[in-house]
Parts: C-alpha cells; structure tokens; sequence
C-alpha cells in the first residue's frame, strides 16, 4: 500500500497543531496510535518533544497509558529526550508526569553530555531544576550520576539543594 506523502504531512501539522493549541486531543491520540514516535522535523523532534516544549500536559495524559519507558527515552539528532525539552522550557507540570512514569530519565545525557538537571540550570529555570534535583534521589545517587555537573550547577545557582526536610542534598 503507497502512502500519500501530501496526506501524512497534513497529518503532521494537524497533530503539531493539537499539540501546540491544547486542541482536538482526540486527533493527538489517533495520530499517536499510528506514528507513535516518528520523528516529525528536522529536528528529530517527536510528538513527544513538542508535548514537552509547550508544556502539554492534557496531550500527556491522553497518550499516558499507551506510554512506555521506552517511548520517553526517545531522544531527537541532538539526543535530548522530552524530559530535556521540558527542562529547557521550565514546563513543570510535564517533567513531574515524565518522572512518575521514570525518575532515571533525569540522568540520561544528550549529545553535549548535559542531562535534564543542566539543562533547566542553563536556561535558567529554577523551579525545574528543583524539581529535578529533589525527585526522589539520594545524595550518593545524585553525585554517581551528575559528578561534575552538580558542581556546575550549584555554581550558577549559588548555593545548594535541600531535600523536603531541608536537609543538603548536595
């Protein structure tokens, strides 16, 4: 069976449509049952990565139980996952649903060795960051993963992580 490229790049922008609008969550679903995580630009990015980058958290909820660990590991050419993207875009809301699926996600790298944790540090988004650095993780943990970045990121911050107990994380 051909595919018709016009018909599928209309498929594509009416979902990058529902993803950025907040719109016609059913055609979001749909497409996810048929693409699933195509990449979708020349980016790399999936419907999962634009999810992310507008903070979607109705489009999330809605793929949720079709959702797989693997499918959030999907990462685009620069190897940022959605969790990145979220990260970068300070989209909360999106990096907890990501982190209750897979907390591990927060340690995955991308191309330039930067995780999740960096990358909301560098764009400077502080309530992310401490969401990320306080989801769940040991301090032994954190140093094992993170190693040299933590210090890095503390440096931009100025000071340090506390845990819910106000206890230093780091």
């Amino acid at each position: 069976m051909q595919i018709d490229l016009s018909d599928k790049a209309c498929r594509r922008s009416q979902a990058y449509r529902a993803v950025s609008g907040g719109r016609s969550l059913e055609m979001l679903r749909d497409f996810w049952r048929e693409e699933g995580v195509t990449p979708l630009d020349n980016r790399g990015d999936t419907i999962l990565h634009f999810l992310a980058t507008h903070g979607n958290v109705a489009g999330f909820k809605i793929l949720d139980p079709n959702l797989s660990i693997k499918d959030l590991e999907i990462r685009n050419n620069s190897e940022d996952t959605p969790l990145h993207e979220a990260g970068r875009f300070g989209k909360k809301n999106v990096v907890e649903m990501i982190l209750r699926i897979e907390k591990n996600l927060v340690f995955v790298k991308n191309k330039l060795g930067e995780t999740p944790l960096y990358v909301a540090a560098a764009s400077g988004e502080k309530d992310v960051f401490a969401t990320l650095a306080n989801w769940d993780f040991s301090e032994e943990m954190l140093d094992h993963h993170l190693g040299h970045q933590m210090q890095s990121i503390l440096k931009r911050f100025g000071g340090v992580v506390y845990d819910d107990v106000g206890d230093s994380l780091v």
